[in-house]
């Protein structure tokens, strides 16, 4: 072979492995969307018998992740966010040398309800396992090549086995799991997903379930238990302008359920909130509530055993509008069928601005508690990652239970018309409705 094309066969073998190890980096640690299933360790690992409160599987977490914290801007930060306004403690995991988010094919996080102990399992491909253990050893960094650490005041225990990477901290004495006691598995081809939340005991209005994180032809969807197998009027509503709303009932004997309405508004305007309840419970509050009372203003009027409150008189004629719409569609805990117990639809963009508006409006006001505006904030600021998204919906359903999330669901139908949600075509309840 002559010398040149030594040097072209050279320089060409050379790009090739280039490209061959472009390509498997790529593959590793690409920020997309990936989906899979649990393995029959991590299985294990989420299992209710498993002894924790909670846990979370995720497929690729360092793909996936990645690409959420490409669209929040700091994945930390948001999660922490989101942890505080749900009241769900998170655990603080530990990072995989220079990777915040360990470089897997899939990892699994078990802990106790308050968040103080944990265990973690992560599958790391075999060369980057290898390497690490090796870096470990020779840097004496026990994070990597196993052993135990103490950091910020807690004692972490790190092992390798079965080709994961398990670290756990706070849990209780006698307690061990090993991916080697996992049955194989036995349930067949499941669909794909991106992640699985196992709850134990119910964190705040979430009840307890295992919850499934999919890619649907409507956008992601997180679904647990049993749903109604319409759709539902109850969760799927709309009218012009609203840009959020949210119900909320419970099983305590108070009439419910409770709404919170919110519409959007030109900059130079106020938004126009409105909150509904039915009997003589309580579910939401007006914001800024105690100084519009002190003002005389935030009175209720009433409809068909329907109380309605707003900051403005024509959400509050907006809101009487839809009682009879909602006294028709809305079933109340107790009946003989499936009872909405939470749900909400949004329109994320609008639903951000208006409430980061409405903040800053209460901001202005004297004596309300801070408290009350951070929420407002954290909820607006929340909103940030979808505000390319048409819809957002919820709802979490009793007797049975079941629980569905929709994200980035397309806009269906045609909104609702308060003149039809009013009309006279059910004479028995469609009643003048008192405004002062």
């Amino acid at each position: 072979m002559n010398p040149q094309r030594r040097r072209w066969t050279i320089l060409a073998a050379v790009a090739l492995g280039v490209g061959l190890a472009g390509a498997y980096a790529f593959s590793i640690f690409s920020a997309t969307e990936r989906a899979g299933n649990p393995s029959p360790e991590l299985a294990s690992l989420i299992e209710g018998d498993a002894g924790f409160d909670r846990a979370l599987w995720f497929a690729s977490p360092h793909q996936n992740l990645g690409a959420l914290d490409e669209r929040v801007g700091d994945l930390d930060l948001y999660l922490t966010e989101l942890a505080g306004l749900a009241g769900i403690a998170r655990p603080r995991l530990p990072s995989f040398g220079p990777f915040t988010v360990p470089p897997a094919s899939e990892v699994a996080v078990g802990w106790t309800a308050a968040g103080d102990g944990f265990l973690v399992a992560a599958r790391i491909a075999p060369p980057i396992g290898w390497l690490a253990r090796i870096a470990g050893r020779l840097a004496g960094n026990p994070w990597l090549a196993g052993g135990e650490v103490r950091s910020s005041g807690k004692l972490f225990k790190v092992r390798w086995e079965q080709g994961l990477w398990i670290v756990e901290s706070g849990l209780p004495a006698g307690f061990s799991w090993s991916p080697s006691s996992a049955a194989p598995d036995t349930d067949g081809q499941r669909a794909p997903e991106i992640a699985e939340l196992v709850l134990r005991v119910p964190a705040g209005p979430i009840p307890s379930g295992r919850y499934r994180l999919t890619r649907e032809e409507s956008g992601l969807e997180v679904r647990s238990g049993d749903l109604p197998e319409a759709g539902s009027l109850e969760s799927d509503w709309t009218v012009p302008g609203m840009v959020l709303w949210v119900s909320s009932a419970d099983r305590a004997p108070v009439g419910g359920p409770g709404l919170f309405l919110v519409w959007g508004s030109g900059p130079a305007e106020l938004p126009r909130v409105a909150v509904l309840q039915r009997g003589g419970g309580r579910n939401f509050r007006l914001p800024g509530e105690s100084l519009l009372h002190f003002f005389g203003e935030g009175e209720a009027a009433h409809r068909l055993g329907w109380s309605v409150r707003a900051t403005q008189k024509s959400a509050q004629r907006e809101g009487l509008l839809l009682v009879p719409w909602l006294e028709r569609h809305m079933a109340r805990p107790g009946g003989k069928t499936a009872w909405l117990g939470l749900a909400g639809r949004l329109a994320p963009a609008e639903s951000a601005r208006t409430l980061s508006q409405l903040a800053a409006n209460l901001e202005r006001l004297p004596l309300l508690p801070s408290s009350e505006i951070h929420r407002l904030k954290a909820a607006a600021r929340l909103l940030a990652p979808f505000h390319g998204c048409a819809a957002i919906r919820f709802e979490i359903w009793h007797d049975p239970e079941g629980a569905r999330l929709r994200l980035c669901e397309p806009l269906a139908g045609s909104p609702l018309a308060l003149e039809d949600a009013s009309s006279d075509e059910d004479v028995e309840i469609d009643e003048p409705a008192p405004i002062r």
